[in-house]
């Protein structure tokens, strides 16, 4: 049992240094506001189909961070993992296709972080990071929905830095505090 506890703190030691350090992340504070303007670029209806897929697995793992249910979280992470992966990257070529693998890593790693960490707080921590790259994405290359998009926002999440979030459903559904402060936050934009 003491090999095992050791080496889940090892472990998440390694993971938070990774990420300190830069690598498959980006900066939080970034993530919080996310004002960051982003080049639009042209990707195919196939693509875009594609990170369709993403959102309706991300919107799986929003729900399950809204109900504070971090086994449902972990299961999420791993589909959304699993639907990023199904993205062909080859459909875009140029700086489109670098641009993807960019928000790509920083998504992947967050989602990885969100499966393996343990407790709430860490996983919501990672969906800030996933969020602001989505986001990104989706208004940089365009989605396949047939639902509007909102960018909703906690002034409040992410230690007082602010946090977005996507979601099909106007009405605010924190996941950044679940029950505790479920309809804390505003619609900022649409993405689509």
């Amino acid at each position: 049992m003491k090999i095992k506890i050791i080496a889940t703190i090892a472990g998440a030691f390694l993971f938070g240094i990774s990420n300190i350090s830069g690598q498959g992340t980006h900066d939080h504070k970034m993530a919080a506001g996310h004002q960051t303007e982003v080049k639009k670029y042209s990707a195919p209806e196939a693509f875009q189909k594609q990170l369709g897929e993403v959102l309706t697995e991300y919107l799986v793992l929003k729900d399950a961070l809204v109900a504070s249910d971090e086994a449902k979280a972990e299961k999420a992470a791993g589909e959304t993992l699993k639907a990023l992966g199904a993205v062909d990257m080859m459909l875009l070529e140029g700086d489109a296709h670098m641009a993807w693998m960019k928000q790509q890593k920083a998504i992947e790693s967050n989602l990885k972080g969100i499966a393996q960490m343990k407790g709430l707080e860490m996983k919501r921590s990672h969906f800030s990071t996933v969020s602001g790259n989505l986001t990104d994405a989706i208004n940089s290359f365009g989605v396949v929905t047939n639902h509007t998009v909102y960018v909703e926002h906690c002034t409040m999440a992410n230690n007082g830095q602010g946090a977005n979030w996507l979601s099909t459903e106007k009405e605010i559904k924190n996941p950044y505090y679940g029950d505790a402060m479920l309809k804390c936050g505003t619609v900022k934009a649409t993405v689509n």
